[in-house]
């Protein structure tokens, strides 16, 4: 258990490298807790309402569970993209490139989801070069090797 702390904790550091493998096992791990986390929540959201209804009338109830869920799986949303953005960061930094970049994804994703918004029109064909471009810089990370020896960002990672 302890050893399981340990790695938890080295998923919120940013000052350091890791490799393809790590990647790859510290995207499949926050992913494995966050689901086990968000099934939690789900049954918490199913529950409370029932709960509450016993004291609030029903509509009210519907709507403290709904915002309750809302809250919940905004936060935890937040979480998922903070842990797998330090992954994607210390990644970058084996590559030797600046962590920075890693902006280049949400703002992407940003620029093809804002104009479907404002139009209210189905204009994802034009927008499909950057998903392809995501797809493709995510592949990157986590096939490309590493540079030999240390870097600016620390030493060669184990593993």
């Amino acid at each position: 258990m302890n050893k399981l702390w340990q790695y938890t904790k080295e998923l919120f550091t940013y000052k350091e490298r890791i490799g393809r493998l790590r990647y790859f096992v510290n995207s499949l791990y926050t992913c494995s807790v966050v689901t086990i986390v968000l099934t939690l929540l789900l049954l918490t959201i199913g529950i409370l309402p029932l709960l509450i209804i016993m004291l609030l009338p029903s509509s009210m109830a519907i709507i403290i569970g709904n915002a309750y869920s809302m809250l919940a799986c905004g936060c935890l949303a937040l979480v998922i993209l903070a842990l797998l953005a330090l992954n994607m960061l210390k990644r970058l930094h084996d590559l030797g490139v600046d962590g920075r970049m890693w902006l280049l994804l949400p703002l992407a994703n940003i620029v093809c989801v804002l104009p479907q918004l404002y139009f209210q029109v189905d204009i994802l064909w034009l927008f499909l070069p950057i998903r392809v471009a995501n797809l493709i810089f995510g592949l990157f990370l986590l096939f490309w090797k590493g540079t030999d020896g240390p870097n600016k960002y620390g030493e060669k990672p184990t593993w």
